[in-house]
């Protein structure tokens, strides 16, 4: 019975770990899907609402790219800056309180690096310097891939820091 025990001790979290990292991925993928218009932003929304009472930071980061999102879409200037500050508000609450959550930091460069500069929000260089500094440390395969991307199709990979490739 002890052995039994000691077993499900290791393994339960490990099944937990590996269901949140499929759900993570999923979200990501919904996401990309949103971000890039293959899917309705509301099937995205309502993805999102399936998750609402979650405390994962990673997951309420999402959230805050809905609003994002939003905001893009929305034709109100209003609402449009309504749902971009919602999210800038929530997105940066997160970071101040899990600063060393490498997709928090990635989601937020994601929104910055294509946002018109008077909406005075930009911490493009700090949080790409400090993906390239922290990617070595990244255990997410998946995550890992995505930011690769990113930063290469940004040109924001310096010749002289060496990235770790999947």
């Amino acid at each position: 019975m002890k052995q039994i025990y000691t077993i499900l001790l290791v393994i339960f979290p490990l099944l937990l770990t590996a269901e949140d990292n499929n759900q993570l991925i999923s979200l990501r993928n919904q996401f990309y899907a949103a971000s890039e218009e293959k899917i309705n932003l509301n099937h995205f929304a309502s993805f999102i609402d399936e998750l609402k009472d979650s405390d994962n930071p990673t997951i309420q980061a999402y959230r805050a790219m809905l609003y994002m999102l939003q905001a893009k879409e929305s034709w109100n200037p209003i609402k449009k800056f309504s749902h971009f500050n919602q999210g800038k508000n929530l997105l940066d609450k997160l970071i101040s309180e899990n600063q060393n959550n490498i997709e928090l930091r990635f989601l937020r460069l994601c929104i910055q690096i294509n946002l018109p500069s008077f909406l005075n929000y930009d911490n493009k260089d700090i949080d790409t310097m400090y993906l390239l500094k922290n990617l070595s440390k990244l255990k997410d395969q998946d995550l890992l891939n995505r930011i690769n991307i990113f930063l290469n199709d940004n040109q924001l990979l310096s010749t002289n820091i060496q990235v770790k490739n999947g």
